[in-house]
């Protein structure tokens, strides 16, 4: 305790003395080991280094009151103009986390998505589909991965016939700027070659509030958030608040 009483002592009388000698004149010298030194009067400096003594001014000392008022003016914009700067970068990258670039075939909106489930991350291309009450990916996307298994049977498909399906445990989804935890999907039994890995089904769509740009082939989700960041980010930058994005559910 009494170590740290004395270092605060100290640090005290340190800015004390810095102190005192703002608006001084302040003297400077060089050591033999390369050490610049100041000081705030002359007669403080050795006598061998007195040769080559410069003399620095503080540059407020110089200014008026009107001068510095001003400069306490500039400093205060430029701290909020940095601040203004962090604020918008900080919602451009929200917003940019609510687009999704997609593929559109015909009517399908195809969405990549990350599972990972047994240590291994899968990206996978889901078909959108407001139909599905559940995703759904194909066996063969999940190929040489070790299931968590948490019920079997059968799916009834197209024509009456039935699929094997399981229903397993992923422990991350991701999608956007969604990310689901331990996750129950459906595993259906693959039935030939197809462009996707499965269904992007309601249990993840639901709350998403999302909207196609079919023109861009963009998904945006939470569209009224992204919306509402878009004019933020154009009020910041003093621009014209932008008109909302021509997109359909």
């Amino acid at each position: 305790m009494a170590v740290f009483v004395r270092m605060r002592v100290a640090l005290l009388c340190g800015l004390c003395t810095l102190a005192g000698v703002a608006g001084a004149e302040v003297f400077h010298y060089v050591t033999e080991s390369g050490r610049k030194v100041y000081v705030s009067s002359l007669h403080k400096v050795p006598a061998q280094y007195r040769d080559q003594i410069k003399v620095k001014q503080n540059k407020n000392a110089a200014l008026t009151d009107a001068q510095k008022v001003e400069q306490g003016k500039q400093r205060e914009q430029a701290r909020t103009e940095a601040e203004t700067r962090r604020e918008i970068r900080r919602l451009e990258q929200l917003r940019d986390k609510m687009l999704t670039p997609v593929t559109i075939r015909g009517n399908q909106v195809v969405v990549p998505v990350r599972i990972v489930t047994a240590g291994r991350r899968l990206d996978l291309k889901l078909v959108l589909d407001t139909g599905a009450s559940r995703t759904v990916i194909h066996q063969q996307s999940m190929r040489g991965v070790s299931l968590n298994v948490r019920q079997k049977g059968k799916a009834v498909v197209a024509g009456g016939g039935q699929i094997d399906m399981q229903h397993v445990i992923v422990e991350r989804v991701k999608f956007g700027p969604y990310t689901f935890e331990n996750h129950t999907t459906a595993v259906i039994e693959s039935t030939g070659r197809s462009f996707s890995d499965g269904l992007l089904g309601m249990d993840l769509l639901a709350h998403s509030g999302y909207k196609i740009d079919f023109a861009e082939q963009t998904i945006i989700w939470n569209a009224e958030q992204y919306e509402k960041a878009n004019a933020l980010i154009a009020e910041l930058k003093g621009e014209n608040t932008p008109e909302p994005s021509a997109v359909n559910n």
